[in-house]
C-alpha cells in the first residue's frame, strides 16, 4: 500500500494568480487557450481515472488478502476448537484409563499381598525379580535371598522337568502366554514340591513375565490316599465276588449231590436246571474276581463264551451231532445287565439242548450278542432243530423256563421276538 502524501498550505500562500484581461486576447487566442485547457483537463482526468483504477485494484487486492486472512483465521479457530474438543475427549479417556489401571493395579496388588497363591515376576534369564510371600514360602527361600538374586527358577527345576520349561518359554515368546502345566520345584532345603505353573509376558517389559504357582502337595497327598483307599476297596470287592462264587459253587454242588440221589427223572431235571442257573450266576462273580481294573463290568465275549462252554459240557448228548457257536461283539456289560443276560442264555440254550434235537438229530445251536444301533443290545439264541410245537404261545406259557425268560426280559427293559419255523430263534432287544 502506497504512503499517503499530505499537502498543507499556509494562508499567505493562497494568492490568486494574476489573470490577464480577457479583452486583450483575440478570438483565435481564446480558442487556442480553450483547446489547451480542454487537453490539459482531459489529461488530468485520465491521470485521475488511472489513479482511481489503480487505487481500486489495490483496494480489491487488499480486500482479497484481508478476506483470505479472515478465512484462514476462521479455519485456525475451527481447528483450534476441534483440537480443544479432542483434547478434552483424550483427557477424559486418559483419566478413565488411569482410573481403570489404578483399579486393576489395586486388585492385582490385593491378590499379590493376599498370598492366596504364589505369584512371581521372572525373566527369561532365569531370575525371579519379585515374588510374594506365598511363593517364597512354597520354595523355602527368604526375601533376602530374592533381593540377593539367589532365587532362580531355572535352578529350582529338576532336570526331568526342564523340557517343560523350554516348551513354556517357546510358547511365551510365540503367543505371550503359556498353557498351565504341572512340574516340581526343588526347595532350598532340597525337598521337592509339586506345583501347577502358569506364566504370561508383560506387555511393557516383554523380557519379564508374571507367573503363578499353585501348591499341589495336598492334592497329591489326597490322591495317594484316595488311590490307596480305592485299591483296598477293590481288593475287598474282589474278595466278596470270590466268596460269593465259592458259596454258589457249594450250593450247586449240594444240588448236584441231591440230584444224584433222586430216582424220579423229572425231579432230577429240575435240580439240574437250578444247578445250571446257579452256575451261570457264579460265573459272573468269577469273571469279576478275575478281572483287572474294571470290577463293576464283565467282558461280554469272555463271559458268554465260558457260559456256553459250561452249558455245552453239561448238556452235550453222546456223540458229536451237535455244535454250539458263540459270536459276540466287543463290549462290557454292567453287573445288573450281565446277570439277567446270563440267565436268559442259560434258559434258552438249555431249552435247545433238551427239546430241539430229539432222537440224535444233527444240528447247531447259535448265540450272538451285538449292538444295533450303538447303545442297544440284541441277544439272539437259536437252533436248527425241530422248532416249536404248533399252537405254543410262549408269552402265555406256564412253564418255569419261559416264565423266567419273560421276567428277565422285563428286568432288562427289553422286548422278545420269536421265530419257530425251521428251528427256533429267540431275539431279545434291550438297552445297554
Amino acid at each position: 500500500m502506497d504512503p499517503i502524501i499530505e499537502h498543507v498550505w499556509a494562508p499567505d500562500e493562497l494568492v490568486r494568480p494574476k489573470i490577464p484581461n480577457v479583452n486583450t486576447f483575440t478570438a483565435e487566442e481564446l480558442e487556442r487557450l480553450q483547446q489547451k485547457d480542454e487537453v490539459a483537463l482531459r489529461r488530468a482526468s485520465a491521470r485521475l481515472e488511472q489513479r482511481v483504477r489503480a487505487r481500486t485494484a489495490e483496494l480489491a487486492q487488499t480486500n482479497a488478502a484481508l478476506q483470505a486472512e479472515i478465512q484462514a483465521h476462521k479455519q485456525v479457530e475451527r481447528e483450534r476448537t476441534q483440537l480443544l474438543v479432542r483434547e478434552r475427549a483424550l483427557r477424559r479417556e486418559l483419566e478413565a484409563t488411569v482410573a481403570a489401571l489404578r483399579t486393576s493395579e489395586q486388585r492385582f496388588r490385593r491378590l499379590f499381598e493376599a498370598n492366596i497363591l504364589g505369584i512371581a515376576f521372572p525373566d527369561f534369564n532365569g531370575r525371579e525379580i519379585e515374588a510374594n510371600d506365598a511363593f517364597l514360602d512354597l520354595i523355602g527361600y527368604t526375601r533376602e535371598d530374592l533381593q540377593a538374586g539367589r532365587v532362580r527358577w531355572n535352578m529350582m527345576t529338576p532336570p526331568e522337568y526342564r523340557h517343560l520349561d523350554a516348551h513354556a518359554e517357546a510358547e511365551l515368546k510365540a503367543r505371550g502366554v503359556c498353557t498351565p502345566f504341572e512340574k516340581e520345584y526343588l526347595r532350598k532345603d532340597g525337598r521337592r514340591v509339586s506345583v501347577l505353573i502358569g506364566v504370561a509376558r508383560l506387555q511393557n517389559t516383554p523380557e519379564q513375565c508374571v507367573g503363578f504357582a499353585l501348591d499341589l502337595s495336598e492334592c497329591r497327598r489326597l490322591e495317594a490316599q484316595l488311590h490307596a483307599s480305592l485299591q483296598e476297596k477293590e481288593v475287598l470287592l474282589k474278595e466278596v465276588h470270590h466268596r460269593v462264587k465259592n458259596n454258589l459253587q457249594v450250593v450247586a454242588s449240594l444240588l448236584d449231590m441231591q440230584a444224584d440221589s433222586i430216582e424220579d427223572l423229572s425231579i432230577r431235571t429240575l435240580f439240574e436246571a437250578s444247578q445250571q442257573r446257579i452256575q451261570s450266576i457264579a460265573l459272573i462273580h468269577e469273571s469279576l474276581y478275575q478281572s483287572g481294573d474294571v470290577v463293576a463290568h464283565v467282558r461280554a465275549a469272555d463271559y458268554l463264551s465260558q457260559l456256553g462252554q459250561q452249558l455245552f459240557e453239561a448238556y452235550r448228548p453222546p456223540g458229536d451231532h451237535l455244535t454250539l457257536r458263540v459270536q459276540t461283539e466287543p463290549m462290557w456289560l454292567a453287573v445288573p445287565t450281565a446277570l439277567p443276560c446270563g440267565l436268559l442264555v442259560t434258559e434258552l440254550v438249555t431249552n435247545s439242548f433238551k427239546h430241539a434235537f430229539p432222537d440224535g438229530l444233527v444240528g447247531e445251536i447259535h448265540m450272538t450278542l451285538r449292538q444295533d444301533p450303538p447303545g442297544t443290545c440284541v441277544l439272539t439264541v437259536g437252533d436248527t432243530g425241530v422248532g416249536l410245537p404248533d399252537g405254543l404261545d410262549v408269552r402265555a406259557s406256564e412253564s418255569l423256563g419261559w416264565q423266567l425268560v419273560r421276567l428277565l426280559t422285563e428286568q432288562l427293559g427289553g422286548t422278545i421276538e420269536l421265530e419257530g419255523h425251521g428251528g427256533t430263534t429267540v431275539t431279545i432287544t434291550f438297552p445297554l
